[in-house]
């Protein structure tokens, strides 16, 4: 997982993969757990990361408490991104 910041308040999830036979465990959770604790220690208040739009991360991270900010579609090596920007407040 790595860790970024665009915005004073924001703390960005750049990248978040978890091999297919460790999902369904509680690692996802974990990690966006951890994150939320960086975030905090960082006094920022908000979560963000993309996801495509057709990635079924999408539903874990709608249970996470995330919801989508933004519709992107990001030009990449003669392919484009069709991502969701996705946020979540956290309390700090």
């Amino acid at each position: 997982m790595a860790l970024t910041n665009k915005n004073e308040n924001i703390l960005r999830i750049e990248k978040l993969y978890l091999l297919p036979s460790s999902q369904g465990k509680g690692f996802g959770g974990l990690m966006i757990s951890f994150a939320e604790e960086e975030a905090t220690q960082r006094g920022r208040d908000t979560l963000e990361l993309n996801v495509n739009r057709g990635n079924k991360a999408y539903y874990f991270y709608l249970k996470q408490g995330f919801e989508v900010v933004e519709e992107v579609d990001i030009p990449y090596y003669g392919y484009i991104l069709d991502d969701y920007v996705m946020q979540k407040k956290i309390t700090l």
